[in-house]
């Protein structure tokens, strides 16, 4: 399997784009993730990366998973979706490996909604 690489341009686009569907202005955003507004222009632009207290301060901030900004998996919109029918739906074709990646986002999702 490759290597990924963090592709920090990629994460500030993702980061941007969702901010913007919610609404926020990049200070309401810093508000949010309480960092200075020119810092989070920064991560947008994809001039600096950002530690994992961040990233998971952005998803709590933007309602994502940290694979949505990190990989670009789509945002699942809980309010309109079955979410738990799909994931039944999908698991019989997942891997192992997958199927723990899976419970892993979840428990790390469940948290960062609390």
């Amino acid at each position: 399997m490759g290597e990924q690489k963090y592709d920090y341009k990629a994460v500030g686009e993702r980061i941007r784009h969702r901010r913007m569907e919610l609404n926020l202005t990049q200070a309401e955003l810093a508000e949010k993730i309480s960092r200075v507004p020119k810092y989070c222009a920064d991560i947008e632009r994809g001039y600096c990366g950002m530690s994992i207290e961040t990233l998971l301060a952005f998803c709590k901030a933007l309602e994502v998973s940290p694979t949505t900004l990190l990989l670009g998996e789509p945002v699942v919109d809980f309010d309109t979706t079955d979410v738990t029918a799909q994931i039944i739906t999908a698991l019989p074709e997942c891997s192992d490996e997958q199927k723990q990646s899976i419970l892993q986002t979840i428990r790390l999702f469940t948290k960062l909604r609390r």
